[in-house]
């Protein structure tokens, strides 16, 4: 069996899996709010990767994830690797300083970060 990169390996199940749920958000006192098939996230990852490209992300660029572990984290996530970059998951609990230190020794020369998470991200970007 050949190897397979990430990207190949979603792309193949995409292909082969299409409409069956892939990935399913949960929200406490809630349940499920949101189900993705194979295909639509591979559709948002690779929109994803291609606006990256299209912002400056180089292959093997390494880039700063810094988002709860919800769908938009997984579709960064995912699009940073499709893009040919390296992602570095921050983790959102930390304090600042922490991320800042996290973000330097993962030599992260760009960052994603979402909404809620603004404040943290401009300072471990400056």
């Amino acid at each position: 069996m050949a190897s397979l990169t990430l990207p190949g390996l979603l792309h193949q199940q995409a292909q082969k899996l299409g409409s069956k749920p892939f990935l399913q958000a949960f929200r406490e006192g809630k349940g499920m709010v949101l189900t993705l098939s194979f295909s639509e996230f591979a559709m948002r990852v690779e929109t994803g990767a291609r606006e990256l490209v299209d912002a400056g992300i180089k292959i093997g660029s390494t880039v700063g994830v810094l988002a709860r572990p919800t769908v938009q984290c997984f579709t960064y996530t995912y699009s940073v690797i499709f893009a040919g970059a390296v992602a570095v998951n921050l983790n959102w609990r930390q304090p600042i300083d922490v991320l800042l230190q996290a973000a330097q020794l993962g030599r992260c020369e760009r960052l994603i970060c979402s909404v809620a998470y603004e404040t943290e991200g401009r300072a471990v970007a400056s």
